[in-house]
């Protein structure tokens, strides 16, 4: 078994205000870059939600973040430097926060253009709802991440900042996902309108192409071919993962990896959540560009490279399908088996298994 690699220590606060200790609020912990147009919106939904601080770490804003996040009285600003992909996609930052500020505390852990929704969100505020897996000692919540899009073409999404991000991008794919339980009770889902417009060659998942892409993902990994680039070519793109971990009670112990997708050590709830998540506000085209070229993501960013070199070819990339739907309320989501209530109250059954319609 191999050590657990030491985290750095905690970045300090930017403004060197201190963060006073509250064992019964709920604090939000992200990572943010040039998101000035989603920080209002974002605040605003977490805010309602019942989350009483937020902790936020600025990696290298020039858009006007700092400054708004600096007259907001319940925000910490971090500020770094380094790269995303030599800090673990931004989890070394986070997670020695979570240890300094959220320690025993029910904690968000989020981007700034995901916005969680569970069961009842709209009438139960976060705090019963923690207080509910509390009582079923239940430590972490899964999350489906649903990327939600506009009806037409995705960079013409009129956005304005404050807006609320349903306003510009108020459909999801109801079906076409897939979903792996994994052994320590963790969960791999992959599926949504990123991978049917941006990854269509992976959407064959009859057994034959699906032991063939395992077969070149094996061959790439091999120890004496990663450094050949023939061999590499092979390597099948990887689809863009929907699973997260957005709420933990932190303790020591528990480990975040692949950026925030799976969470290590955790009692996870019977019930499962959804992170609506807003990539295509229309700016889509402009940050992929600008994340590609500042190649501060894994791989030499090659999601961002996969998203520019789609929108060259297409001229104009539109989500729409046949399995669009129009976001309306965290009931249609149980209705349709992307996300699960908690079991009534005193009913200690063991998690059942998701129903996700596959399409």
């Amino acid at each position: 078994m191999t050590d657990t690699p030491k985290l750095p220590p905690p970045l300090p606060p930017e403004d060197g205000r201190p963060i006073p200790e509250n064992p019964r609020e709920i604090r939000l912990f992200a990572k943010i870059r040039n998101e000035a147009g989603r920080l209002p919106a974002f605040l605003d939904h977490y805010r309602n939600l019942g989350v009483g601080r937020f902790l936020l770490i600025d990696n290298g804003s020039d858009d006007g973040s700092v400054d708004f996040l600096r007259q907001q009285p319940d925000c910490h600003l971090f500020v770094t430097q380094q790269k995303m992909s030599s800090a673990r996609a931004g989890m070394d930052w986070i997670e020695p926060l979570l240890n300094l500020h959220g320690m025993g505390q029910w904690c968000v852990v989020v981007d700034a253009d995901e916005l969680l929704i569970y069961a009842g969100c709209e009438t139960r505020p976060l705090p019963d709802f923690c207080a509910r897996l509390a009582a079923r000692e239940e430590e972490a919540l899964h999350a489906m991440m649903l990327d939600m899009y506009p009806r037409g073409a995705a960079i013409a999404a009129d956005y304005r900042p404050g807006m609320p991000f349903l306003q510009a991008c108020p459909y999801f794919d109801r079906s076409g996902y897939r979903i792996k339980m994994l052994p320590d009770g963790g969960r791999r889902v992959i599926g949504g309108p990123r991978l049917r417009v941006f990854y269509p060659d992976m959407l064959d998942w009859r057994p034959p192409a699906r032991i063939a892409r395992a077969i070149r993902y094996r061959l790439a990994d091999m120890p004496g071919l990663r450094g050949i680039p023939a061999i590499q070519r092979l390597r099948p793109p990887y689809p863009p993962l929907l699973n997260k971990v957005p709420l933990v009670r932190w303790r020591p112990g528990l480990r975040y990896a692949s950026a925030g997708h799976y969470l290590h050590g955790a009692r996870m709830s019977a019930a499962t959540a959804a992170l609506l998540h807003f990539k295509f506000l229309g700016d889509f085209e402009q940050r992929a560009r600008a994340e590609l070229s500042r190649g501060a993501y894994e791989n030499d960013g090659a999601d961002y490279r996969r998203y520019v070199e789609g929108l060259q070819k297409k001229g104009g990339v539109d989500f729409s399908s046949a399995v669009s739907e129009r976001y309306e309320s965290s009931a249609q989501l149980v209705r349709l088996g992307l996300i699960q209530p908690l079991p009534a109250a005193g009913d200690q059954r063991a998690e059942a298994q998701p129903v996700l319609a596959a399409g």
